[in-house]
């Protein structure tokens, strides 16, 4: 039995310059220009160039790590990349496997801003509880992204 899953990345893997080499890639820069016009402010700019906005901030590097993760998912999917079977993600990182389960929109998930805030973070699907707690891992079977499989630790 062959299975794939997609495993996003929590906060701590961002780094300037980070996605560079997709620079020509539309889908990956609309991704971050849609990003960048719900925040506020030019996401590509800031982990690419120097700049004013530090990365290493939690309310910054979280819709970076959101951002890079959709759009590889984006570009992934815009080359006809084979669709996983489970999607899941670490900590932040189950919020790019939200999105990518049609769970919670992008534009909702980088409104959040910081949506680790305390340590707490509750996401209802009709009754169920997909994620609660500091520490979270969340596992998502993509073709039922309304019944996660849910594995948490705190």
């Amino acid at each position: 039995m062959n299975k794939s899953a997609f495993l996003f990345p929590g906060q701590g893997s961002q780094s300037k310059g980070m996605l560079g080499a997709f620079a020509v890639k539309l889908v990956v820069r609309d991704c971050f220009d849609e990003a960048s016009d719900t925040l506020g402010y030019d996401l590509w700019d800031a982990i690419q160039h120097e700049s004013s906005i530090d990365i290493t901030e939690t309310y910054r590097t979280q819709p970076i790590i959101l951002t890079c993760s959709i759009a590889i998912w984006r570009l992934w999917c815009a080359n006809g990349g084979p669709k996983p079977d489970y999607v899941a993600g670490h900590s932040l990182g189950e919020w790019s496997a939200l999105v990518c389960s049609n769970v919670v929109s992008f534009v909702d998930a980088i409104k959040m801003g910081d949506p680790m805030k305390n340590g707490l973070v509750d996401i209802l699907v009709g009754t169920q509880i997909i994620s609660k707690g500091h520490h979270f891992l969340s596992l998502i079977h993509i073709s039922e992204p309304t019944r996660p499989l849910y594995i948490s630790y705190a």
